[in-house]
């Protein structure tokens, strides 16, 4: 007899989350205003700067939020405002002398008016008073502002009160960045707006040596993203978030667990603001004397149904226990990205690392609880649209970050990212910054071993060479970096092949036999291989590399192999002059002589399987200058009869 497990539901109730979008827009508000230090505030009052200072002050300040279907960040409305800083096309053309005077006071009067009429655009659409209040702070609830009240209302008791607003796609993506870092907990994995993640952890609380284990793992997660939270476990999403909003949990309580059995006994001390009804519904019920579940619970089920509506099924199971309502389970983006805009154009890339740092912090949390890893970066700087168009520049800067090998923890991210933007010059004011991560692939975790040092300052700690791989590729870019393997090619510039850095751990995931196949193919390739000097053609007498080949039997056993040439070419030279004996020739801007010419080797019709047809012939040059003795690498292309310089002998 087969015996399923019960439903377990874990409610994530982010109570703060409102408060703590705001506050942090402050803080990065905040943070643009310090990093342009004197010039601020030798242009603004005292008064001013004061004010400021207290306004942005998160943890003092009282703070209401006022919640919007439309974007805070009205990117039109900004654009059209600094269209009219521009001078106009139709004007006629000032006199030279006002020319090179306007050329030396034209940016900065564009800096400060589009300043000037982007501030008022931004402001466009004040804050309305009759607008409802979503969300205060401790210090606003301690002055007296509750939830609901207008904004008129809410400064009539607080003067000084910080009203920011947050537009409903705001919320929602940070709901989806704490629901890509808990995905990790569970399969399925559910969004409620405002403030509530729900998880399905039927049979997994076993993985964390029960549920009081994966409370704690919940909440270590949701504090490391800078979040406050209200978690319980229940055997239904309503009365899960019921149960993690109403009730009492202490300060040594890491959450709520209601067992399957206790459901009803715990429900029936829930107050009825916890059923999700209608306000006018919960005044109704307040009005006739049900405060809570089991005031509810008592009343007749025939009599009271008819009058609770549509809802009635649903709210009267809730009050007995009972909740089977189901999850619509999230689904994660492709690719993450995570993005921040700012009011006032900043031209100091202190912001943007500032900024930048959040940003990967989120994105390496979204990446560990989706279990991948990002191969490649792109950062997109977007610049202040009316100084762009001013300089003749694109709206936006574009920075590709590739990565040697896939990384996805935070702080691996952010050292190649801040390596990238410290080395950025931005060549107009920015208003925003976007991250994304792409090329997304399985995250290899590394083993432990009790053998080996897992120490983040050991050199040879795998996953510290990843970083330091992927920061020389951001830097030097991924084509010129990686490691160099040889290859059984006849030309020179074909023997070495540059391959990017591959991670240990995908190294060591190949199959056993594709080694083996790899050996017998070696081998196999060792017979098979002949020296050039056997498979080498009996010279004939050519022009420009003429020699005189000595007869076989002048061959002694004391004669050594030909010598390959040290540094090779980047790209052949072509050579223009003779190589008859005392010859002159240039080479890298000096004067050289010809003092010998040796013969090596010739290549007949090679490459033909790849759609090339080669035929060459190598000789050792000796130069003779004021520089010094020089050898070099020769060859001749017998199909156009061009020579070239190709590399030289150390």
């Amino acid at each position: 007899m087969s015996h399923s497990s019960p439903r377990r539901i874990v409610a994530v109730v982010l109570s703060q989350l409102l408060c703590e979008l705001a506050e942090e827009r402050s803080r990065l508000l905040t943070a643009q205003r310090s990093a342009s230090g004197s010039r601020a505030s030798s242009t603004q009052d005292p008064k001013d700067v004061r004010a400021v200072s207290r306004d942005h002050d998160a943890s003092i300040a009282p703070l209401a939020v006022v919640l919007t279907e439309e974007p805070t960040v009205l990117s039109e409305s900004s654009e059209s405002a600094s269209d009219t800083t521009l001078p106009s096309r139709n004007q006629p053309p000032m006199p030279p002398e006002a020319q090179s005077l306007d050329a030396v006071q034209s940016l900065d009067a564009v800096q400060s008016l589009n300043a000037q009429q982007g501030e008022q655009a931004r402001q466009a659409p004040p804050i309305a008073p009759e607008a409802s209040i979503s969300a205060v702070n401790a210090s606003a609830r301690h002055y007296g502002v509750r939830v609901g009240q207008t904004v008129t209302e809410a400064r009539a008791w607080v003067t000084h009160l910080n009203v920011q607003i947050l537009s409903r796609t705001q919320v929602e993506a940070a709901l989806q960045r704490i629901a890509d870092s808990l995905l990790r907990f569970a399969p399925t994995v559910s969004i409620g707006f405002p403030d509530t993640v729900w998880l399905d952890v039927t049979g997994a609380a076993g993985l964390f040596d029960g549920e009081r284990g994966l409370l704690q793992e919940l909440t270590s997660c949701i504090s490391g993203l800078g979040h406050f939270s209200r978690i319980a476990i229940s055997r239904g999403p309503v009365l899960a978030r019921a149960f993690a909003q109403w009730s009492a949990i202490g300060r040594s309580q890491l959450g709520i667990i209601v067992e399957d059995e206790a459901t009803h006994q715990r429900a029936e001390r829930l107050p009825i603001a916890a059923l999700p009804i209608s306000p006018e519904a919960r005044a109704w019920l307040a009005q006739l004397g049900l405060l809570n579940f089991s005031d509810l619970a008592r009343l007749p089920r025939d009599q009271v149904a008819p009058r609770l509506g549509l809802q009635a099924k649903l709210i009267l199971d809730l009050v007995a226990g009972f909740d089977d309502q189901p999850l619509q389970a999230y689904t994660p983006s492709e690719t993450p990205n995570e993005r921040t805009d700012w009011d006032e154009p900043t031209t100091n890339v202190q912001p943007l690392l500032f900024a930048a740092r959040g940003l990967t912090s989120r994105i390496g949390t979204r990446l560990e609880g989706r279990g991948l890893a990002a191969r490649s970066l792109r950062l997109c700087i977007r610049y202040d649209p009316a100084i762009a168009r001013f300089r003749n520049l694109p709206k936006q800067l574009l920075l590709e970050c590739p990565l040697a090998s896939p990384l996805f923890r935070p702080d691996d991210l952010w050292k190649v990212v801040a390596g990238k933007l410290e080395r950025t010059q931005l060549q107009a004011p920015c208003t925003g910054i976007e991250i994304e991560a792409r090329s997304l692939t399985v995250a290899n975790h590394r083993q432990l071993d009790l053998l080996t040092s897992t120490s983040k300052l050991d050199a040879t700690n795998p996953e510290r060479l990843q970083v330091l791989f992927s920061e020389l590729a951001t830097e030097v870019g991924n084509g010129r970096f990686g490691t160099l393997r040889t290859c059984n090619s006849h030309l020179p510039e074909k023997l070495s092949l540059l391959q990017p850095v591959t991670s240990n751990a995908s190294a060591r995931a190949q199959p056993a036999r594709a080694k083996t196949s790899r050996a017998k193919s070696s081998k196999r390739r060792s017979q098979q291989q002949f020296t050039l000097e056997s498979a080498s053609l009996r010279y004939e007498q050519t022009s420009g590399l003429a020699r005189q080949h000595p007869p076989a039997s002048a061959a002694t056993s004391d004669s050594k192999p030909t010598k390959s040439p040290n540094r090779l070419l980047s790209k052949p030279i072509p050579l223009t002059s003779s190589l008859q004996p005392n010859a002159l020739l240039t080479f890298a801007g000096q004067l050289y002589s010809v003092k010998n010419v040796t013969f090596l080797y010739r290549l007949d019709c090679i490459e033909w399987w790849s759609g090339e047809n080669i035929s060459r012939d190598y000789a050792r040059v000796s130069l003779e200058g004021q520089a010094g003795h020089l050898e070099v690498l020769v060859y001749k292309n017998r199909i156009t009869n061009q020579r070239y310089f190709q590399a030289i002998y150390d």
